[in-house]
Protein backbone atom coordinates (compact mmCIF):
# COMPACT_ATOMS: atom_id res chain seq x y z
CA UNK A 1 0.00 0.00 0.00
CA UNK A 2 2.32 2.42 -1.10
CA UNK A 3 -0.08 4.89 -1.48
CA UNK A 4 -0.87 5.03 2.32
CA UNK A 5 2.46 6.10 3.21
CA UNK A 6 2.66 9.86 3.25
CA UNK A 7 -3.86 8.16 18.58
CA UNK A 8 -4.00 6.68 21.27
CA UNK A 9 -7.37 4.81 21.85
CA UNK A 10 -10.19 6.23 23.67
CA UNK A 11 -12.21 4.68 26.09
CA UNK A 12 -15.32 4.92 23.12
CA UNK A 13 -15.13 1.21 21.71
CA UNK A 14 -15.02 0.55 18.03
CA UNK A 15 -18.90 -0.05 17.78
CA UNK A 16 -19.31 3.74 19.17
CA UNK A 17 -16.62 4.93 16.89
CA UNK A 18 -18.43 3.28 14.06
CA UNK A 19 -21.81 5.12 14.30
CA UNK A 20 -24.18 2.97 11.97
CA UNK A 21 -23.26 0.71 9.18
CA UNK A 22 -24.60 0.14 5.44
CA UNK A 23 -24.45 -3.08 4.32
CA UNK A 24 -24.15 -4.43 0.86
CA UNK A 25 -28.01 -4.17 0.85
CA UNK A 26 -27.97 -0.28 0.86
CA UNK A 27 -29.59 0.06 4.49
CA UNK A 28 -28.01 1.00 7.46
CA UNK A 29 -27.83 -0.79 10.89
CA UNK A 30 -27.51 0.61 14.39
CA UNK A 31 -24.43 -0.83 16.01
CA UNK A 32 -26.74 -2.70 18.06
CA UNK A 33 -28.09 -4.28 14.30
CA UNK A 34 -25.00 -4.46 12.92
CA UNK A 35 -23.05 -6.83 16.16
CA UNK A 36 -26.65 -8.76 16.38
CA UNK A 37 -26.00 -9.48 12.81
CA UNK A 38 -22.93 -10.27 13.19
CA UNK A 39 -23.55 -12.72 15.61
CA UNK A 40 -25.64 -14.21 13.46
CA UNK A 41 -23.38 -14.63 10.86
CA UNK A 42 -20.62 -16.63 13.26
CA UNK A 43 -20.09 -19.65 12.72
CA UNK A 44 -17.76 -21.43 15.36
CA UNK A 45 -15.81 -22.93 13.10
CA UNK A 46 -12.13 -21.32 14.03
CA UNK A 47 -12.30 -20.04 17.38
CA UNK A 48 -8.40 -19.14 17.00
CA UNK A 49 -8.96 -15.63 16.46
CA UNK A 50 -10.20 -13.59 19.33
CA UNK A 51 -14.05 -12.82 18.92
CA UNK A 52 -12.48 -8.66 19.46
CA UNK A 53 -10.31 -9.05 16.78
CA UNK A 54 -12.46 -10.56 14.32
CA UNK A 55 -14.92 -7.76 15.48
CA UNK A 56 -11.92 -5.00 14.51
CA UNK A 57 -11.44 -7.10 11.46
CA UNK A 58 -15.20 -7.02 10.41
CA UNK A 59 -14.72 -3.66 10.74
CA UNK A 60 -11.88 -2.74 8.83
CA UNK A 61 -13.39 -5.01 5.72
CA UNK A 62 -16.87 -2.48 6.29
CA UNK A 63 -15.03 0.73 6.45
CA UNK A 64 -12.71 -0.88 3.13
CA UNK A 65 -16.46 -1.64 1.55
CA UNK A 66 -17.41 2.26 2.61
CA UNK A 67 -14.50 3.44 0.79
CA UNK A 68 -15.43 1.65 -2.24
CA UNK A 69 -19.12 2.85 -2.38
CA UNK A 70 -18.16 6.05 -1.86
CA UNK A 71 -15.60 5.72 -5.08
CA UNK A 72 -17.94 3.63 -7.35
CA UNK A 73 -18.95 5.30 -10.42
CA UNK A 74 -17.45 8.48 -9.40
CA UNK A 75 -14.52 10.10 -11.02
CA UNK A 76 -11.84 11.93 -9.63
CA UNK A 77 -12.43 16.00 -10.01
CA UNK A 78 -15.90 14.82 -8.14
CA UNK A 79 -13.24 14.62 -4.75
CA UNK A 80 -11.71 18.03 -5.90
CA UNK A 81 -14.31 19.62 -6.87
CA UNK A 82 -17.13 18.60 -3.86
CA UNK A 83 -15.78 19.38 -0.66
CA UNK A 84 -17.97 16.97 1.01
CA UNK A 85 -17.30 13.69 -1.04
CA UNK A 86 -13.93 14.64 -0.61
CA UNK A 87 -14.35 14.40 3.46
CA UNK A 88 -16.26 11.70 3.21
CA UNK A 89 -14.05 9.98 1.82
CA UNK A 90 -10.67 11.21 3.60
CA UNK A 91 -12.89 9.84 7.20
CA UNK A 92 -13.75 6.49 5.41
CA UNK A 93 -9.69 6.22 4.86
CA UNK A 94 -8.95 7.47 8.04
CA UNK A 95 -11.69 5.03 10.10
CA UNK A 96 -9.44 2.36 7.85
CA UNK A 97 -6.24 3.60 9.08
CA UNK A 98 -7.90 4.18 12.93
CA UNK A 99 -8.86 0.26 13.37
CA UNK A 100 -5.43 -0.77 11.40
CA UNK A 101 -3.58 1.12 14.31
CA UNK A 102 -6.07 -0.62 17.26
CA UNK A 103 -4.95 -4.14 15.41
CA UNK A 104 -1.46 -3.69 15.70
CA UNK A 105 -1.67 -2.19 18.84
CA UNK A 106 -4.04 -4.89 20.63
CA UNK A 107 -3.28 -7.75 18.73
CA UNK A 108 0.83 -7.55 17.31
CA UNK A 109 1.50 -10.68 16.79
CA UNK A 110 -1.50 -10.88 14.12
CA UNK A 111 -0.29 -8.21 12.45
CA UNK A 112 3.12 -9.32 12.01
CA UNK A 113 2.05 -13.48 10.98
CA UNK A 114 -0.44 -10.64 8.23
CA UNK A 115 1.81 -8.13 6.54
CA UNK A 116 0.09 -8.97 3.83
CA UNK A 117 -2.19 -6.53 5.26
CA UNK A 118 0.04 -3.80 5.51
CA UNK A 119 -1.63 -2.27 8.64
CA UNK A 120 1.08 0.30 9.64
CA UNK A 121 1.25 1.71 6.47
CA UNK A 122 -2.62 2.16 6.93
CA UNK A 123 -1.81 3.53 10.41
CA UNK A 124 0.66 5.98 8.85
CA UNK A 125 -1.82 7.45 6.17
CA UNK A 126 -4.65 7.61 9.27
CA UNK A 127 -1.85 10.23 10.92
CA UNK A 128 -1.38 12.01 7.99
CA UNK A 129 -5.16 12.62 7.37
CA UNK A 130 -5.61 13.36 11.06
CA UNK A 131 -2.85 15.68 11.71
CA UNK A 132 -1.50 16.86 7.89
CA UNK A 133 -4.37 19.00 7.17
CA UNK A 134 -3.52 21.66 4.72
CA UNK A 135 -1.01 18.89 3.69
CA UNK A 136 -3.58 16.33 2.84
CA UNK A 137 -3.56 15.89 -1.39
CA UNK A 138 -6.40 14.80 -2.65
CA UNK A 139 -5.53 12.88 -5.21
CA UNK A 140 -3.53 10.89 -2.77
CA UNK A 141 -6.34 9.58 -0.68
CA UNK A 142 -8.36 8.99 -4.19
CA UNK A 143 -5.77 6.70 -5.43
CA UNK A 144 -5.91 5.31 -1.89
CA UNK A 145 -9.18 4.37 -1.96
CA UNK A 146 -8.73 2.94 -5.23
CA UNK A 147 -5.58 1.09 -5.51
CA UNK A 148 -4.74 -0.02 -1.94
CA UNK A 149 -7.94 -0.22 -0.25
CA UNK A 150 -9.52 -3.18 -2.29
CA UNK A 151 -6.54 -4.95 -2.05
CA UNK A 152 -6.66 -5.07 1.69
CA UNK A 153 -10.26 -5.94 1.76
CA UNK A 154 -9.12 -8.80 -0.90
CA UNK A 155 -6.64 -9.59 2.03
CA UNK A 156 -9.11 -9.57 4.59
CA UNK A 157 -11.73 -11.84 3.01
CA UNK A 158 -9.75 -15.25 3.49
CA UNK A 159 -8.73 -14.40 7.09
CA UNK A 160 -12.28 -13.68 7.69
CA UNK A 161 -13.32 -16.51 5.74
CA UNK A 162 -11.33 -18.99 7.88
CA UNK A 163 -12.76 -17.47 11.21
CA UNK A 164 -16.25 -18.56 9.71
CA UNK A 165 -17.54 -15.02 8.85
CA UNK A 166 -19.74 -14.57 5.86
CA UNK A 167 -18.25 -10.99 3.96
CA UNK A 168 -19.32 -12.16 0.53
Amino acid sequence: MHLFRSGQDGDRTDAQNRGSRRYSSGKRLSDANARADRQRRRSPVNADLPSDLIDRLLSLHDWCREVEALLEGANDTLFETRRVHELALSKAVEQVGELSGRILRKHPGFAAAHPELELLAAYTMRNRLVHGYDDVIVAIVVATGRRDIPVLKAALEPILSEAGEDVA
